[in-house]
């Protein structure tokens, strides 16, 4: 998958700098389909807890008849999916929301609390999301991210099935701060450090 931050600023003309919160940790995963998983109410309790980045494909186990061959490195692909609840603070009202993504390798479809927002195809491209309409501030929010890496063999080199980390600005600064998972306990901000349940 691929790097997960929002990003809140001002709609209207204001000079207020925009604000990115990362989303690298508290997400929950599954490694196969789980039809239904991008409902809100989805029991994802059985699911394993991890922090991005991730990639599933490497974890293995190696085999000579993998589907993906030597270029995917004889490893395991498929679909796996990743759900992220968090509280949306109340600061967030009347803001301009998006979801970032570095890249999502690869056909990952996202929805947030069950508002289906949008596919990308390809796995190595940044995209968002505008999340404004859907997202609740002051409540629960969950994130669906479902990603299929099943048609293989779809690269020249080992892609994996990989979720990556977002960008992650100060307020007020130019500079990109990059890799926030790098930043867990600096002055990086952290949106819902926990799981709201």
């Amino acid at each position: 998958m691929g790097v997960v931050a929002v990003a809140a600023g001002l709609r209207a003309n204001s000079a207020t700098p925009r604000v990115r919160e990362c989303f690298d940790f508290g997400w929950k995963f599954f490694k196969g389909d789980a039809p239904g998983a991008e409902a809100p109410g989805f029991s994802d309790a059985g699911w394993r807890s991890l922090d991005l980045p991730h990639d599933w494909s490497i974890e293995g186990p190696f085999d000579a008849q993998a589907p993906s061959s030597g270029p995917g490195a004889y490893l395991p692909t498929g679909v796996g999916w990743y759900r992220k609840l968090f509280r949306a603070p109340d600061a967030w009202a009347q803001k301009k929301l998006t979801i970032e993504f570095d890249g999502v390798y690869q056909n990952s479809e996202v929805w947030i609390n069950g508002a289906y927002l949008g596919r990308r195809p390809y796995g190595y491209v940044p995209f968002a999301y505008d999340i404004t309409p859907h997202v609740r501030p002051g409540g629960d929010n969950v994130l669906a991210v479902k990603v299929d890496n099943s048609h293989q063999t779809n690269c020249r080199w080992y892609s994996g099935s990989v979720t990556g980390a977002p960008s992650s600005p100060r307020r007020g600064s130019r500079r990109t701060r990059r890799r926030c998972r790098w930043r867990r306990g600096s002055a990086t901000k952290r949106a819902a450090p926990q799981r709201a349940r």
